[in-house]
């Protein structure tokens, strides 16, 4: 059963690091008050590097770890719990699509 269940919006939205915005004028509707914990998964370890350099200069995205397929994927998403795992499709060992079927449900994508 989801914990999410029978919770208000606006309570899920707090729980998952958002803020009304109304208290921040910055932003129009929501503010995220951490920044955005991301798992890269790639085979290419240079492709993998270049996308945390890219993703480390902003301050709303931080890179919490790395994989270079998908069975390590798996291991470093129930480790590091990230809010976003960026996969690659195309991987020895454990390939994006089927690595994503066997993420556990907290971890998986939600659209």
């Amino acid at each position: 059963m989801s914990e999410s269940r029978g919770r208000q919006p606006a309570e899920l939205a707090e729980s998952a690091g958002w803020v009304d915005a109304a208290s921040s004028p910055n932003d129009k509707a929501l503010q995220r008050v951490s920044p955005v914990r991301v798992l890269l998964v790639d085979d290419q370890a240079l492709f993998r590097e270049a996308l945390a350099v890219l993703l480390g200069v902003r301050a709303d995205i931080e890179v919490v770890g790395e994989a270079a397929d998908g069975a390590e994927a798996l291991h470093r998403a129930a480790e590091l719990a990230p809010d976003v795992v960026l996969m690659d499709l195309h991987m020895p060992v454990l390939n994006g699509i089927a690595a994503t079927r066997r993420m556990p449900s907290s971890t998986r994508p939600c659209g």
